[in-house]
């Protein structure tokens, strides 16, 4: 996948991040090489010199007002290898203290790791498409997963340069001409796909794991909760590695984005179990050699390395220590609260307790076994976690947008993703807006988050286009056409996909249909279902999400899913109608609190029918809250009855794409 050199331009609403405001305009881009070469709107018309790139201009595009650009998005965190695997339930009520709990419990072993290895020596031998090994298949899947929700920067294996003497292998598709780590999408491990010069000796580490509990054995009982008092702080290589850049500043560029001190951090739990021992100890390594290797505690880390934090649940910001350090060292924070959430039932305060962005935090999907399916789900579930956990700020959309946009672009040192600019890379992720038909009423905390309603409250149906480098990767099948741009069709099973394509280079040797249904087979016989491509297509998946969110989420939450014919709205009675505060079911008469509507209330007409499981419900809108439905996405729509012009019976015949 090379960047794309043809000149042309693309009209419509776009949505960026300018001066730390959040910016949103109508106007023109223009594509050259890749990067944005230009803008024109209203406010910055094109100047002299760059007027004439109209008339050099191929082909454009012409959004409809219904379409808005954002900046591609950034994931800082993911395991690229995992993605095909659906969502791992917890094999027990009982949350974990740390990672190396649930990494070592049999019943991880046997469903994610043991299965990896079976799938690829499954694969290696049937070969469906031809000369595709499982490891081009496995990053393949993830950039295809990650692409359709908007990813355009994704954190993959780290890649060195390659010297003159070597060749890129035949399935190269970097950006750059010399390294290779990636498909479809850019790397943060590729300084290239990052716009940055680096020398031969610098590097950009994407790394697990800097320390490891010892003695190991110790952690081998699985059963929380285990007391890790005792365990101690065990460093690798590549932690050394790290060490040794603090003590001999890199003269060009090193970035590092690695696992420190995930997991139970006390804050959410209501056992009163507090900080996990161990969590806490690698935190405190990190930030004792650190400091020692700065000389001072108030010293940043050196001008060319660059360092990021996954997860980090042994940070306590609301302790002066540790904000002060984080601060003044300038470390990144990447923050995955989904993967958090269901495997300890606990996530740091990191947002709560910056002042001033101080700290610059960026979120993570972490990966598809116990985390969001990309980064665009992830900012979803943040912004509705933070707004329930702290109803009396503000921006909090905005913040969250700013997550998975320029802040991770500043972790990595980056000038050219994550923004719409010129001279910015052409990364976009164009979005349809939802047809809420309700608009005009729906409450925004700051009107300039107007803008971003439709990115937080869409779905991956609603993707039209993804665009890379000013290639076009992934969306509506119109504009592959109207570019001359080969493709494949998602796989017939994903039926939400409706026109969705993708970009699949030919020497890549991947028949998506094929490969896809040799994979089911594979995963078949071990019990287990393939993760859907598309959020929109992944019941089980969206099943564990809503779970997390009832749990989690301070709200009634309208839990939607079909019925058996396809035709009549259900609402699950016992895990969907309940009020948190309260844990008691709703009954008809009581006004409800939308999930979908936001401050906007609903009240419940009657019940039609009443199961162990179900109840099909009419509601009538309170009048002040205007004439709003839930939600109406594809076919679905209301019918107003005529005896109750409150009444809304709700239908459709296409499967609910929000959850």
């Amino acid at each position: 996948m090379r960047k794309n050199k043809e000149i042309y331009s693309i009209t419509g609403n776009f949505v960026t991040v300018k001066e730390n405001q959040i910016w949103h305009d109508y106007g023109t881009l223009y594509i050259k090489n890749g990067v944005i070469y230009a803008m024109e709107t209203a406010d910055m018309p094109l100047s002299e010199d760059t007027a004439c790139i109209r008339n050099q201009c191929c082909r454009s595009i012409r959004l409809s007002d219904n379409d808005i650009i954002y900046p591609g998005l950034i994931d800082l965190h993911t395991h690229y290898q995992y993605n095909m695997f659906p969502i791992w339930k917890r094999p027990q009520k009982t949350a974990w203290d740390n990672r190396f709990e649930w990494r070592n419990h049999p019943e991880y072993q046997k469903t994610i790791p043991s299965l990896e290895k079976k799938v690829s020596e499954n694969w290696n031998r049937m070969l469906p498409s031809g000369k595709n090994t499982m490891g081009d298949l496995f990053l393949f899947f993830s950039e295809l997963q990650a692409v359709a929700g908007g990813t355009t920067v994704l954190q993959v294996p780290s890649a060195s340069p390659l010297s003159r003497e070597q060749q890129a292998p035949p399935y190269c598709y970097s950006f750059a001409e010399n390294t290779w780590s990636h498909l479809l999408i850019r790397s943060t491990g590729n300084a290239d796909d990052l716009g940055i010069t680096i020398g031969s000796d610098d590097q950009i580490l994407s790394i697990i794991d800097f320390f490891t509990p010892q003695p190991r054995e110790k952690i081998t009982n699985v059963t929380p909760h285990i007391s890790t008092e005792n365990l101690q702080v065990q460093s690798n290589e590549k932690y050394q590695d790290f060490l040794c850049n603090l003590q001999n500043p890199p003269k060009n560029y090193t970035a590092y984005l690695a696992h420190v001190a995930e997991g139970r951090c006390g804050n959410l739990r209501p056992d009163n179990l507090g900080m996990d021992a161990y969590t806490s100890k690698e935190f405190e390594q990190l930030k004792f050699d650190i400091e020692k290797y700065l000389g001072n505690p108030k010293n940043s880390l050196p001008e060319n390395l660059h360092f990021g934090i996954i997860h980090g649940c042994g940070i306590n910001l609301a302790k002066k220590e540790h904000y002060d350090f984080i601060k003044n060292s300038g470390i990144g924070l990447i923050w995955s609260p989904v993967s958090n959430l269901l495997l300890y039932d606990d996530t740091p305060a990191f947002y709560e307790n910056i002042t001033e962005e101080e700290i610059t935090l960026s979120i993570g999907s972490d990966w598809s076994p116990s985390g969001s399916k990309y980064v665009w789900n992830e900012a979803k579930f943040a912004y509705k976690y933070l707004e329930s956990h702290n109803p009396s700020m503000h921006n909090i959309m905005s913040d969250v947008f700013k997550m998975m946009t320029v802040n991770p672009a500043k972790t990595l040192g980056s000038e050219k993703i994550g923004c719409i600019k010129p001279g910015a890379f052409a990364d976009f992720f164009i979005l349809r807006k939802p047809d809420l038909n309700c608009d005009h009423t729906i409450m925004q905390r700051d009107i300039s988050e107007a803008c971003l309603t439709p990115l937080f409250r869409g779905t991956d149906v609603q993707t039209r286009l993804v665009i890379v480098g000013g290639q076009i990767i992934y969306g509506d099948e119109c504009y592959f056409q109207q570019f001359d741009i080969p493709y494949q069709k998602l796989p017939s099973d994903e039926y939400n996909t409706y026109n969705k394509v993708v970009y699949i280079p030919e020497e890549l040797q991947i028949d998506l249909e094929k490969d896809t249904e040799a994979l089911d087979r594979i995963l078949a016989q071990n019990g287990m279902i393939r993760s859907k491509f598309l959020a929109a297509n992944d019941l089980e998946y969206r099943e564990q999400i809503v779970t997390l969110r009832r749990k989690f989420i301070k709200e009634l939450q309208l839990d939607i899913l079909p019925s058996a014919d396809h035709t009549t709205l259900r609402l699950r009675a016992k895990n969907a109608l309940i009020h948190t505060k309260n844990a008691r079911k709703v009954k008809p008469g009581e006004n409800l609190t939308s999930y979908f509507l936001g401050s906007q209330t609903l009240h419940i007409d009657k019940v039609i029918a009443e199961t162990e499981n179900t109840l099909l419900l009419t509601f009538r809108i309170v009048p002040s809250a205007g004439d709003c439905i839930l939600l109406r996405e594809g076919k679905l729509r209301t019918i107003t009855e005529k005896s109750n012009p409150y009444a809304l019976v709700f239908t459709f015949s296409t499967i609910w794409s929000e959850w």
